[in-house]
């Protein structure tokens, strides 16, 4: 029985070992850690948040970009600690109306607090931006917003779309009923003789 006992406390002594060991390493590893929470925003902290929550960050001149489900995301560092992270859409010019486009992205705007649009460039050339102006000023309070960060800006575009959707409809149903004996979207074409 003393034996047995004995075996019993060599394992217990063993685990405990090998638990102090994996405890120390873990504290080693918080002590080592460079961001503080008190330090502002450095490049190296925005990218480490950028890691934390799966994501490879690759540093682009004055922008750091990563990607997350497929989706390209950038923030901008020419403010530091004050940034902003956005997401950039190309426009099929000849699919959107831009007038409605650009006030739909106004609107959108107007309604959410800290995301914005813009509607810029001509032709193909043409893009919307939408972006979060970040409150974060250290690494830890960065590494837990970044997920609904990046929430937000597809949110807002979804929204973008529905209010330029309504916007449309209203345009449609406007046109129809200054000119009732012409199908909707048609406009009427004079004939100069």
């Amino acid at each position: 029985m003393v034996s047995v006992q004995d075996n019993r406390n060599t394992k217990l002594t063993a685990e405990n070992g090998l638990m102090k060991g994996r405890l120390e390493s873990a504290q080693e590893k918080l002590a080592s850690r460079t961001f503080v929470e008190e330090e502002p925003l450095t490049e190296d902290a925005i990218a480490e948040s950028i890691r934390y929550v799966g994501c490879v960050p690759s540093i682009e001149g004055n922008f750091i970009r990563f990607m997350k489900d497929g989706e390209k995301y950038y923030i901008d560092l020419n403010r530091l600690p004050v940034f902003f992270m956005m997401r950039c859409y190309m426009v099929e010019v000849n699919d959107w109306q831009m007038d409605l486009l650009r006030h739909a992205a106004h609107v959108m705007s107007d309604q959410r607090m800290i995301v914005k649009a813009l509607v810029e460039g001509e032709g193909n050339d043409t893009s919307i931006r939408i972006f979060v102006v970040s409150l974060d000023r250290n690494y830890d309070s960065l590494k837990e917003n970044l997920p609904r960060y990046i929430t937000m800006l597809e949110q807002a575009y979804e929204k973008l779309k529905v209010i330029y959707d309504q916007l449309a409809e209203e345009r449609r149903e406007a046109a129809q009923t200054i000119n009732p004996l012409y199908p909707m979207g048609q406009t009427e074409n004079k004939i100069l003789s």
